[in-house]
């Protein structure tokens, strides 16, 4: 008895010392933070101005083959992360036919892999650790921080210390078609902050990026465009694809579901995602493929798609990837659907891209769905995670397919002028600098 209650006292103790010691942490870190990068960034307006004029002289004395170092979520992507990156790189190709580039990832096996199935190896390489990522930025002309959303996350900090050092080294930076997400935390979101302040060019992918950013207080010259990923709408790859797309007399629909299994109610999620499909393939005769979007070992929605058809009574119409698809796989699935259900925002891209019908699910990582459907017209058919059943999923399908051709028209109206604006940031970059 007193020893099982020494026990729970000292473990009580320990628990207390810990906490104490994460908040003293966190004190220590915010303070560092503060004096060591965040005061000398937030010098005034008109220092920063002085700064881009000094970085936009030297890159126009710079030659014509230029380097130009890539940041981002390298190292964690997703297939719609490699869209962003290949656009992004396609798009400055048309502007410096002679440029270079240069990834920072946080993996560099997972980036390379990226590179392989992209066909970018010859003009891009991995760049990864201390010491290679200072060699890219003292090397490189331009620091692009390129597309994916910017975030409370700790990475937003180090991304500004990438952008300052760059700075110090008289390198423009660019912000390339990013979301800007709520940010909560002080210390990330004064980094957001300051990260688009000292920038040279900035770009957000929609109007509730620039709405939010805003609100904070951020003072640079933004600009709305759209995410990178959607130039590839104007490539003759996607063209082609597009032409080759035949209608069933069975209903397709692909299902682009996302990990989710950190969320306390993932197991109600699960049930409830589960007989949506499952009402489907009964009420329609829907043939479902569900779509895995990201393979990283550390954030596998396979494994989601494996607990979902585990769930399913009948699996005779559910077709699952088990492999490790990349972008022009992904496409050619989605390009064999009638109707694209999906909880990833480039999920909504790639079927829109496609000229394909699409029916978002919106939970809160997923919150950016909602600006994309708006900016189409077609907000009834985002959903909430939260409050999603069956039967409202079933509704909403039927009404997509009842509308289908006047989806289909609303699309072919809308998605090439975002693909324009997505592929003429690169030139506008150069209209800035110049």
């Amino acid at each position: 008895m007193i020893l099982d209650l020494l026990n729970k006292r000292l473990r009580r103790f320990r628990q207390i010392l810990y906490w104490c010691s994460k908040i003293i942490w966190q004190e220590i870190e915010l303070t560092l933070f503060w004096w060591v990068i965040l005061a000398p960034a937030s010098l005034g307006r008109y220092f920063r101005e002085l700064a881009k004029l000094w970085t936009r002289d030297r890159f126009r004395r710079s030659g014509k083959e230029h380097q130009i170092l890539v940041f981002g979520w390298f190292g964690l992507e997703t297939v719609g992360d490699q869209a962003i990156l290949l656009g992004l790189v396609r798009s400055f190709w048309n502007v410096w036919s002679e440029c270079h580039f240069h990834i920072y990832s946080y993996y560099p096996s997972w980036t390379s892999r990226t590179l392989r199935i992209l066909g970018l190896e010859s003009r891009a390489k991995v760049v990864y650790g201390i010491a290679g990522l200072l060699r890219s930025i003292w090397s490189a002309n331009m620091i692009v921080l390129g597309g994916g959303p910017i975030l409370d996350d700790p990475l937003v900090k180090s991304w500004l210390i990438f952008a300052l050092v760059g700075k110090l080294l008289g390198k423009p930076i660019v912000v390339y078609g990013c979301g800007f997400d709520p940010i909560h935390s002080r210390t990330n979101g004064l980094a957001a902050r300051l990260l688009l302040d000292w920038s040279d060019s900035a770009f957000l992918r929609d109007g509730e990026s620039l709405s939010r950013a805003e609100r904070m207080g951020i003072d640079a010259h933004l600009s709305v465009t759209a995410d990178p990923s959607l130039a590839l709408g104007a490539e003759p790859e996607l063209s082609r694809l597009r032409k080759i797309h035949r209608s069933s007399v069975n209903l397709r629909i692909g299902f682009c579901v996302r990990a989710w299994s950190s969320r306390t109610d993932y197991p109600e999620l699960l049930e409830v995602v589960s007989r949506s499909i499952e009402l489907l393939t009964r009420e329609l005769g829907a043939r479902v493929t569900l779509i895995p979007f990201q393979t990283h070992v550390l954030d596998d929605d396979r494994r989601v798609i494996r607990e979902l058809t585990s769930k399913l009574q009948k699996q005779n119409n559910i077709q699952m990837i088990g492999s490790e698809p990349g972008l022009w796989e992904i496409l050619g699935v989605l390009n064999h659907q009638d109707l694209v259900i999906t909880m990833r925002l480039h999920g909504a891209l790639f079927a829109s891209m496609l000229r394909i019908p699409c029916i978002g699910i919106m939970g809160m990582k997923t919150a950016k769905l909602k600006p994309h459907f708006t900016r189409l017209g077609l907000r009834d058919y985002v959903l909430n995670l939260d409050q999603l059943s069956p039967t409202d999923l079933l509704v909403c399908v039927r009404k997509a397919i009842a509308d289908h051709n006047n989806l289909k028209q609303i699309l072919d109206r809308t998605v090439p002028v975002l693909s324009l604006k997505a592929r003429a940031m690169s030139s506008q970059v150069y209209a800035d600098l110049r």
